[in-house]
C-alpha cells in the first residue's frame, strides 16, 4: 500500500506547488524518476519474483536460478540507489521559498 500512497503524495505536492517553479521542478524530478522505477519494477523485478516463486515446476536449472537471483540483487540495490538519490530533490524543495508565485503555463 506504500506505493499508492507515495504517488498520491507526490502528485498532490505538485499540485500544491505548481506555481512556485523551482519547487515545481524538483518534486516533478522526483516524482517521473519513482514512476520509471515502478514501471522498470513491474516489468523486471515482479516477474522474475513469480518466476522465482514457481522455480519447482520451471525446470530452470538452479545454476540458472543462482546467476539470476544474483542479477536480481544487484539490480535491485541499483534500483533503491536511484529512489534514494532522486528523493533527495524533495529535501532541497524544502528549502525553497514560495516566493512570488508565477501564472500556471
Amino acid at each position: 500500500t506504500i506505493h499508492p500512497l507515495l504517488i498520491l503524495s507526490l502528485l498532490v505536492s505538485l499540485i500544491l506547488n505548481w506555481s512556485v517553479r523551482p519547487r515545481r521542478k524538483l518534486i516533478a524530478i522526483s516524482f517521473i524518476v519513482y514512476i520509471v522505477v515502478l514501471a522498470v519494477s513491474a516489468l523486471y523485478f515482479v516477474p522474475e519474483l513469480v518466476a522465482f516463486a514457481r522455480s519447482p515446476q520451471s525446470g530452470v536449472a538452479p545454476a540458472e536460478w543462482s546467476v539470476r537471483a544474483h542479477r536480481w540483487e544487484v539490480l535491485s540495490w541499483l534500483r533503491g540507489t536511484i529512489c534514494y538519490a532522486f528523493f533527495v530533490p524533495l529535501l532541497l524543495a524544502l528549502t525553497k521559498p514560495a516566493g512570488p508565485r508565477v501564472d500556471p503555463e
